[in-house]
């Protein structure tokens, strides 16, 4: 009688960790579909960084040039009026 018992409960505890094996499984599927998002989205954030940068770059660079195109135009004009 005392092994049956002993054979019931061993069951249960087998039957526990197994369930309890799944749910650590599910968990860490979970946590590895987090993981990839989380290296997604900082990949998106280095590639619009790079992006913003580039940009800030060509609009410095335009304000340098407009005005040297400007003045290189008036100097144009004033050779040609010479």
């Amino acid at each position: 009688m005392n092994q049956c018992l002993l054979q019931d409960d061993n069951s249960d505890l087998h039957e526990q960790l197994e369930e309890e094996q799944a749910r650590s499984d599910e968990l860490e599927n979970a946590l590895d579909e987090a993981l990839a998002q989380l290296d997604e989205q900082k990949a998106a954030d280095e590639a619009a960084q790079n992006q913003i940068r580039t940009q800030t770059r060509e609009n410095a660079n335009l304000k340098v040039c407009a005005p040297l195109s400007t003045i290189a135009s008036i100097m144009l004009t004033v050779t040609r009026l010479s």
